[in-house]
């Protein structure tokens, strides 16, 4: 087994290294379950909504017609899957969960991922999750170099974490004997 790296370098087309940090497994997984809460919550409040409205229960759900319960299925998938494409996509790479962490996906060069990487990559999350409870997303993790997942080797992506900065040191100091404060004009003064 691989162990992941902790940090990729990456060279951008003005020849510039970076060093990006990659998400580990844990991360991943907490941002996961961040995620899967939002979408528990609001699949619960649809159904919750449906059942106080039509008197909704189960046993009216098996006794829908195939093509309703074809229907029903794809919609539960569209919604899943548009989930992580949707944030992605308005996010630059990040979901609720993502975010919340301060995970991104991008590219593996670094650049941010396009809608096409982050469709397939989010469609490649079915596969990720066989044969039951993201197996086959997990071995991949822990076995790429990278730590990514089926789905983001097939898209071309990786998830990173993002640092924070400290860009106060590149505020400008004032000069010496000068006042720490100016004060603004009189109106009399702007003429």
């Amino acid at each position: 087994m691989v162990a992941p790296r902790e940090q990729v370098q990456v060279a951008t087309p003005e020849a510039v290294a970076l060093t990006l940090d990659i998400a580990g497994l844990g991360y991943r997984a907490l941002a996961w379950l961040v995620d899967a809460a939002v979408l528990f919550t609001a699949w619960f409040t649809v159904l919750f909504a449906v059942s106080f409205i039509r008197n909704f229960d189960l046993p009216q759900l098996l006794g829908l017609a195939g093509w309703l319960q074809a229907l029903l299925v794809l919609s539960v998938f569209a919604i899943n899957w548009g989930y992580g494409l949707v944030f992605e996509t308005l996010w630059r790479g990040q979901t609720p969960g993502k975010r919340f962490l301060k995970l991104r996906v991008v590219r593996t060069d670094g650049s941010p991922a396009t809608f096409v990487d982050l469709a397939i990559r989010n469609l490649c999350r079915a596969i990720d999750f066989l044969p039951a409870l993201y197996a086959a997303g997990i071995i991949s993790i822990a076995l790429t170099d990278q730590g990514r997942r089926l789905g983001d080797l097939v898209a071309g992506t990786m998830v990173i974490r993002e640092r924070d900065f400290d860009l106060g040191r590149y505020a400008p100091r004032p000069s010496r004997g000068a006042a720490t404060s100016q004060a603004p004009l009189p109106p009399e003064q702007l003429e």
